[in-house]
């Protein structure tokens, strides 16, 4: 392990710190999805903690248990670390800022998003459209919005997050930003 205060966290903890010759091996699967993980999750909170002075805490709620790995105390920030490459290719199936969005549409309160969800699959349209603008991802061109479909878009991701932003402080915006749709999207 080259970074010493890494290290020091590792042997403070008494975790390994090297790979010694065994008469066991870890089956390679279990190495990849499962100890690197884990070791992601530890120098990760580790780094978050010295250098934005920040003490992750566990997550405790179910529901979002598997999304994230951590939490930032007193607040509705959720961080989870990977060890992603720009050559990576994820497919729908994992945690993606696609599977997230629809979290945001389906699961807010008295289904204020669910209609745009189901009819216009917005989620998979602004997947498409940052793949296609982020990446140059040509396969994602066709599907990308542009023009006044993207304003349109915008206009929604800052009313979902105005939504969920005002639902943290207590401020009740369903009303307004349920009008807001009606008049812009239905």
């Amino acid at each position: 392990m080259q970074i010493d205060f890494l290290r020091k966290h590792f042997e403070n903890h008494r975790w390994a710190t090297s790979f010694e010759h065994n008469d066991y091996i870890m089956a390679p699967p279990l190495f990849n999805n499962i100890y690197r993980g884990a070791l992601g999750e530890v120098v990760g909170k580790a780094l978050f903690y010295r250098y934005v002075n920040v003490q992750l805490e566990d997550i405790t709620e179910n529901k979002i248990f598997e999304f994230f790995d951590y939490k930032v105390p007193g607040a509705v920030v959720y961080v989870d670390f990977k060890n992603w490459h720009e050559t990576s290719n994820f497919d729908d199936e994992q945690m993606t800022a696609h599977s997230r969005l629809n979290d945001l549409m389906i699961f807010a309160e008295n289904n204020l998003f669910r209609v745009l969800y189901v009819h216009d699959d917005f989620a998979q349209k602004i997947s498409n459209t940052r793949n296609y603008l982020t990446h140059y991802d040509a396969k994602k061109e066709a599907t990308a919005l542009k023009g006044e479909d993207l304003s349109k878009a915008i206009y929604l991701l800052e009313l979902i997050l105005e939504y969920y932003v005002c639902l943290e402080f207590g401020i009740d915006r369903e009303t307004y930003i349920r009008n807001e749709l009606m008049q812009v999207f239905l």
